[in-house]
C-alpha cells in the first residue's frame, strides 16, 4: 500500500532517526490496514511493505519513550503521532513517560506543539493531575496553542490542587481576566487568606472588590493580625482595605487603625458585620473582646443564635478560640484539675458541648475526658438530658460530638442521659441516617466509619447494622448510587468487626459485595516503597518559626548518625544511607528557602529521572495545598505531620490514590514527628517488610511517654481513611468502566 501525502517523508525521517528495527512496526499506522509502507530513504523505487502485529507497534511507541530513549528519537515519536494516535494502548504506554516528565511537558508545551499538537494536548492533559501548580504556571503558553483547552485545564488542576490558583492569580488575569472570575473567586472561598494576599493580580477587574470584600469578612481575624502590629507592612493589602467601598471591610480597616490593643483589634474584627450593621455597638465590641472567655462565650452565643445564621467569621474566631483553650489544657497535663480547667468555670453545658464539638480533634484523651466530665456535670445542674442538649445547639456538629463519645469511651454515658429508650436508638440512627443530604457527603460518611469502628455495645451495633440496611435499601430504592456505594462501603466495614451474632445474612447480602473493595492497609508492599532497592523521600519545610525549629530538629536526628551522610547543596540538604540490599535518600528544603529549594529539587529528581515515594509535610495546616501540589501520583506513603491532619485526607487521596496516609487527629508535634519518622527509616531498612501493627508497637514502646503520641494514627487504624480510599477506588473503577468501549464490556 503506498502512502500519502506528507507520510513518506516523515517515515523516512523517523527510520533515519530512530532506526529501522525500532520503528519497522510503525508502518502498520499509515493506511487503514494492517499492512504498513516505509519510504526506503532516499533509494528510489516503490516503498518495501511489512505485515506488522499490534504487539510490535506497542513495543516499538513504549521504546521510544523510555527514560533511556535518546530525545531525538522521542522527538520523532512524538511527531509520527498520527500513525499511533487512536491505539487502546495509547495512554497506558504514554502515562509512565508523562508521570516522570508531568513539569518538562507542561513547561515546554509550546516546543512540543511544533512537533505535533495533538500529541501535545493529549500529553498535556495526561500530566495535569501529577503536576497541577504547573499546569497553573504555563496557563499562557497552554493559552496560546488552544484557549478553551487551557481553561479546561485550570479546572482539572484546581480539583487535584484547589490551592494552585490563587498564588498565579496574575497570569489567569493577564490571559482572560473575565473568565478567571470564576476560578479564583471558587479559590478565595477556600483559601481566604491566599486570596488576600493575592488581591493585587486582580483588584483591577470589575469583580476583584467583590472577591476581596469576601475573602476579608471570611477570616477579618486573619487581616488584623497581619497587619495590626506595624503601619508599612503589605502595602498591597492595605491599599486594597483602604479602598473598599463593603461597610463590613471599612469596619476592619477602621480596626487597623484604631488604637486598640492588638489582641483585643484582632478579637473584635470577627464582629466586623455586626459593627457596620450596629447591631452591636463599638464599645459593648471592645468590652466583649477584653477576655479571652467573655469573648468565646460571645461567640458561641452568636453561633448559636437561630435568627441570625453563622457567619464565617464568626465560626472560624471560634474554632480558633476553641483551639487555643484546648492548647493551654493540654500544655497544664501535669496540673490539677482544679488549675487545668479553670477556664471552664462558669461555662453551660451547651458551651461545654461546643468546645468538646470544636476541640475534640485536638485534646489530649485526659483533656476529653475532662471537659466531658464537667459536661455532664453542667447537664445534671441545668436539669438538661442529652437530646434536650442537642436540640438546644441545634445538633450542631452532633456527628462529631458521637463519633468522640465513642472513640473516648463514652457514648454510652452520654445516651444514659436519655430516658427514652426511643430517644437514644433515635439519636443513633440519625448518626447513620441521610448523610448524603448534608455538607460533605464523604466527610460525613468518614464520621460513620470512626462511628462504627469505636468500642460499642452490642445493642447499638445491632441497631446500627440495621440502619445501614435500611439505609442502603433506600438509596436503591431512590437511584443514588454514591450515596448507596457509601452506604454499601459502610456496611462492608462494619461486617468486618468479629462480634458474633452480627453480621446477619440480610445484612452480609448488602456487605459481601463490597468487603473486596475494602483496602487492607496493613502492609505496603516493598516493590511501591523500594523500586529498584531505592527508596526516595521528599520533606517539605515551610519558612516561618515552626518550620525553623521543625528543620533543625530534623537535622538534629542524622547529623550524628555514622550510617547517614549528609550532603549540603545550598538550598536543599540530601540525606542518603548506603546499604547493600536497601538504600533511603532523602531530599529537603532548606526552611528558609521554600521555593528555590523546591525548584532545585525537582531539577535534582528530574535530572535522575526518579519520583519520590514517601512525602512527607512539616509545616503548619494552611501550608500542605503547597505540598500536595508536588505529591507524586505514584508516592506509597504521605506523611502529614501538622495538626489535625486526618481533615486533609481526600486532597491527599485526590493526588495519590494508592498512598497510605500517616496523620495524627490532634495536634502535630516535632517530639513526636522527628523521633518517630527516624524510627520509620530505621524499620525500613531493616529488611523487614513494611507492616503497620508490627512498627507502631516498636513506636509505641519508643514514644509512649509523649501524651501527643496517641493522636498518631496509623493508616490501618484510621477507619475514616480506609473507607474514603475504597471509596474514591471504586468511583474511578466505575469511571473507568464507563469509558470503555461497549465492545470491551
Amino acid at each position: 500500500m503506498q502512502p500519502h501525502g506528507a507520510a513518506p517523508r516523515l517515515w523516512a525521517r523517523l527510520v533515519r532517526s530512530l532506526g529501522l528495527s525500532v520503528w519497522l512496526s510503525l508502518g502498520s499506522l499509515l493506511g487503514d490496514t494492517t499492512l504498513g509502507s516505509v519510504c526506503a530513504q532516499d533509494q528510489p523505487g516503490p516503498p518495501q511493505v511489512w505485515s506488522v502485529s499490534d504487539a510490535r507497534l506497542r513495543q516499538a511507541v513504549t521504546t521510544a519513550f523510555q527514560p533511556s530513549t535518546p530525545p531525538a528519537d522521542t522527538e520523532a515519536a512524538i511527531s509520527a503521532f498520527d500513525l499511533y494516535k487512536d491505539r487502546p494502548w495509547l495512554e497506558e504506554v504514554l502515562q509512565p513517560y508523562v508521570t516522570a516528565q508531568a513539569v518538562h511537558i507542561l513547561l515546554n508545551a509550546d516546543v512540543f506543539a511544533k512537533l505535533h499538537r495533538g500529541w501535545t494536548l493529549r500529553a498535556v492533559t495526561m500530566a495535569v493531575p501529577y503536576a497541577p501548580d504547573w499546569t497553573v504556571r504555563a496557563f499562557k503558553t497552554l493559552a496560546a496553542i488552544d484557549l478553551p483547552w487551557a481553561k479546561s485545564l485550570v479546572s482539572l488542576a484546581t480539583v487535584a490542587a484547589p490551592g494552585v490558583v490563587l498564588p498565579h492569580a496574575d497570569i489567569l488575569v493577564a490571559v482572560d481576566a473575565r473568565w478567571a472570575e470564576g476560578p479564583i473567586r471558587e479559590a478565595a472561598r477556600a483559601y481566604p487568606a491566599e486570596a488576600m494576599r493575592a488581591v493585587g493580580a486582580y483588584s483591577a477587574t470589575p469583580w476583584g472588590a467583590h472577591v476581596f470584600a469576601e475573602a476579608v469578612l471570611a477570616d477579618p481575624r486573619w487581616v488584623m493580625t497581619l497587619l495590626a502590629a506595624t503601619t508599612d507592612s503589605h502595602p498591597t493589602l492595605r491599599r486594597a482595605l483602604a479602598s473598599a467601598t463593603d461597610p463590613a471591610v471599612q469596619v476592619v480597616w477602621q480596626l487597623v487603625q484604631s488604637a486598640y490593643p492588638d489582641e483585643v483589634k484582632v478579637r473584635m474584627a470577627a464582629f466586623a458585620p455586626a459593627l457596620a450593621t450596629q447591631t452591636l455597638s463599638l464599645e459593648e465590641a471592645a468590652q466583649r473582646s477584653a477576655e479571652p472567655t467573655t469573648y468565646l462565650r460571645t461567640l458561641m452565643a452568636m453561633h448559636l443564635r437561630e435568627e441570625a445564621p453563622t457567619a464565617r467569621a464568626v465560626e472560624q474566631a471560634l474554632r480558633e478560640e476553641v483551639s487555643l483553650l484546648v492548647e493551654e489544657m493540654n500544655q497544664l497535663f501535669e496540673q490539677p484539675p482544679a488549675v487545668r480547667f479553670r477556664a471552664l468555670t462558669g461555662l453551660a453545658a451547651r458551651e461545654l458541648y461546643l468546645l468538646l464539638s470544636y476541640g475534640e480533634a485536638e485534646m489530649f484523651t485526659s483533656s476529653y475526658r475532662g471537659v466531658y466530665e464537667r459536661l455532664l456535670a453542667s447537664m445534671r445542674q441545668e436539669g438538661v438530658t442529652g437530646d434536650a442538649l442537642l436540640a438546644q445547639v441545634h445538633y450542631t456538629r452532633f456527628r462529631v460530638f458521637m463519633k468522640a463519645a465513642a472513640v473516648f469511651h463514652r457514648l454510652e454515658s452520654f445516651l444514659a442521659t436519655i430516658p427514652s429508650p426511643v430517644a437514644r436508638w433515635s439519636l443513633l440512627v440519625r448518626c447513620i441516617s441521610d448523610i448524603e443530604r448534608g455538607r460533605e457527603m464523604l466527610e460525613q460518611g468518614m464520621m460513620v466509619a470512626e462511628l462504627l469502628s469505636a468500642p460499642l455495645d452490642t445493642p447499638s451495633l445491632h441497631l446500627m447494622r440495621d440502619t445501614l440496611r435500611s439505609e442502603y435499601e433506600r438509596t436503591l430504592l431512590h437511584q443514588q448510587p454514591e450515596a448507596r456505594l457509601l452506604y454499601g462501603l459502610l456496611a462492608a466495614l462494619l461486617a468486618r468487626r468479629p462480634e458474633p451474632g452480627l453480621a446477619d445474612a440480610a445484612f452480609m447480602a448488602i456487605a459481601t459485595p463490597y468487603i473486596p473493595l475494602v483496602p487492607n492497609l496493613e502492609q505496603i508492599p516493598l516493590a511501591a516503597l523500594f523500586p529498584r532497592g531505592v527508596n526516595i523521600q521528599h520533606h517539605f519545610f515551610y519558612n516561618d518559626d515552626d518550620g525553623r525549629q521543625s528543620f533543625h530538629s530534623f537535622l538534629a536526628q542524622y547529623h550524628d548518625d555514622p550510617a547517614w551522610q549528609l550532603t549540603h547543596h545550598g538550598a536543599y540538604v540530601h540525606l542518603s544511607t548506603p546499604r547493600a540490599t536497601r538504600t533511603i535518600e532523602i531530599y529537603a528544603n532548606v526552611f528558609s528557602e521554600e521555593e528555590q529549594g523546591l525548584i532545585d529539587i525537582t531539577q535534582a529528581l528530574r535530572t535522575r529521572q526518579i519520583t519520590p515515594q514517601i512525602v512527607v509535610h512539616r509545616g503548619h495546616t494552611f501550608y500542605t495545598t503547597r505540598t500536595l501540589a508536588h505529591t507524586p501520583a505514584a508516592a506509597a506513603l504521605v506523611i502529614m505531620g501538622n495538626c489535625g491532619g486526618t481533615t486533609l485526607l481526600d486532597a491527599v487521596l485526590s493526588r495519590a490514590p494508592q498512598a497510605h496516609i500517616l496523620t495524627t487527629k490532634g495536634i502535630g508535634s516535632l517530639t513526636v514527628n522527628d523521633p518517630l519518622l527516624k524510627a520509620l527509616n530505621t524499620y525500613l531498612l531493616s529488611d523487614q517488610v513494611m507492616t503497620w501493627p508490627r512498627f507502631w508497637h516498636q513506636a509505641t514502646a519508643l514514644l509512649s511517654h509523649n501524651p501527643r503520641f496517641v493522636d498518631y494514627v496509623p493508616p490501618d487504624k484510621n477507619a475514616g481513611a480506609v473507607l474514603l480510599t475504597a471509596y474514591r477506588r471504586a468511583r474511578t473503577a466505575q469511571e473507568r468502566m464507563a469509558l470503555r468501549p461497549r465492545t470491551q464490556r
